[in-house]
Parts: C-alpha cells; sequence; structure tokens
C-alpha cells in the first residue's frame, strides 16, 4: 500500500509548520498566519489517506479591530483595482462621497 502524498497548500499572508512541498498521511502540519492576521478555520491539519488536508486548509484574514472597517474595506478595493489611475480615481471618488456626506449634515 502507497502512502498518500499531500501537497503544500498555498496560503495567502501564511504559512505551514515545516515548510516542506508535500507531506505523507498521517502528517499533520499547522498554519500560522503573518503578523496582523488570524487563522479562519483549524489550524492543525492533517494528511489524510485520499491526498486531502483535513479538516481543510484554513485561511489567514486580517486582524481587524474595531474601528478600522474602513481600513480594511479600501485594503479590499485596492487589491482589486488593476492600475494606480484605477486607484487614485476610487480614492478621489471616495474622498467626494465623504464630503458631499459631510456636507448633507450640515444643512440638517
Amino acid at each position: 500500500m502507497a502512502l498518500a502524498l499531500c501537497l503544500k497548500p498555498k496560503i495567502e499572508s501564511g504559512n505551514l509548520s515545516g515548510n516542506k512541498d508535500q507531506y505523507v498521511d498521517p502528517e499533520n502540519a499547522t498554519v500560522q498566519c503573518d503578523s496582523g492576521y488570524r487563522v479562519i478555520g483549524s489550524p492543525s491539519i492533517i494528511c489524510s489517506e485520499n491526498g486531502t488536508w483535513y479538516p481543510g486548509v484554513p485561511t489567514c484574514e486580517w486582524d481587524t479591530h474595531k474601528g478600522c472597517e474602513q481600513v480594511l474595506a479600501g485594503r479590499k478595493l485596492m487589491q482589486r483595482l488593476p492600475s494606480p489611475e484605477d486607484m487614485k480615481l476610487a480614492l478621489e471618488l471616495y474622498k467626494l462621497a465623504l464630503e458631499i456626506g459631510q456636507l448633507g449634515r450640515r444643512e440638517t
């Protein structure tokens, strides 16, 4: 009976303990997120006999502190914009929207 192999999963903003390219059944590994990120899911995963990770590879999510929701939204927006020009336009529109909101509050 051949041992099952699990390939090292790609974890954005994190890495796997052991830092090997492949693992064998029933080897387990621990997902560690970069500073400022937290593990979503089980940090401890096991290479199963069918060559998949159990209970599933977790993700690393930026650890949003209370009051930082707008920073997280801006970060996600910047990742989706293809060029610096698009980013500049989006920021100008956001700034304009904030200014309009402030004008609306002053009139009431």
